[in-house]
C-alpha cells in the first residue's frame, strides 16, 4: 500500500457514524474528491477536515486519521512540492 493510499480517510467508518441523509456526507464526498485529484490542495484538504470537525459523530475518528504520521507526511509532501 502506497503512502497516498495509507493517508486516505476512513470514509466507510466515518459514513457509518452518520444518519443516511446527514449533510456531512457531502463534505466527506468533497474531501474524497480533493484527495483523489491528480494535484490535491493541502489548503483545501485542511479546510475540509476543519469543517468536518464540527460534527461530534466524526471528531474522534477524524482526529485519529488526521494526526496519523502517514496523513501528516502526505499533507507535508503536498505543501513542499507546491501542489
Amino acid at each position: 500500500m502506497s503512502k497516498e493510499e495509507q493517508s486516505i480517510p476512513p470514509l466507510d467508518t466515518l459514513r457509518s457514524k452518520l444518519p443516511e441523509n446527514h449533510e456531512a456526507h457531502a463534505e466527506l464526498d468533497a474531501l474524497h474528491a480533493e484527495m483523489s485529484k491528480d494535484r490535491p490542495s493541502a489548503h483545501a484538504i485542511r479546510g475540509l477536515v476543519q469543517a468536518l470537525h464540527r460534527w461530534p459523530e466524526l471528531e474522534a475518528t477524524l482526529t485519529i486519521w488526521w494526526n496519523a504520521p502517514n496523513t501528516q507526511h502526505f499533507i507535508e509532501d503536498l505543501t513542499h512540492i507546491g501542489l
